[in-house]
């Protein structure tokens, strides 16, 4: 499409970020996710396909290499507001 390899655009952000386009993304996607989590207005499941997940354990294999613990621990419990 641009003339230039997978693998050459891949590497190309490399010398402004430290990592490949791929990389980059994947750290903005689980940022993202520990956010929504933290929120507490979506659960795991809801996050991983929010952002794009092709399946839960994609993106909890995802979650853990990149943050070190699993998703759950990031997830504030959701209000019940049927609780009085």
């Amino acid at each position: 499409m641009f003339g230039c390899s997978p693998d050459y655009f891949n590497d190309l952000p490399k010398h402004e970020t430290g990592k490949n386009a791929e990389d980059y993304i994947n750290l903005k996607r689980i940022a993202r996710a520990e956010n929504l989590l933290k929120q507490g207005i979506m659960r795991v499941g809801e996050v991983a396909a929010e952002l794009g997940f092709s399946t839960d354990a994609a993106f909890l294999v995802l979650f853990k290499k990149l943050r070190g613990e699993m998703p759950e621990s990031f997830e504030r419990p959701q209000l019940d507001i049927n609780q009085p």
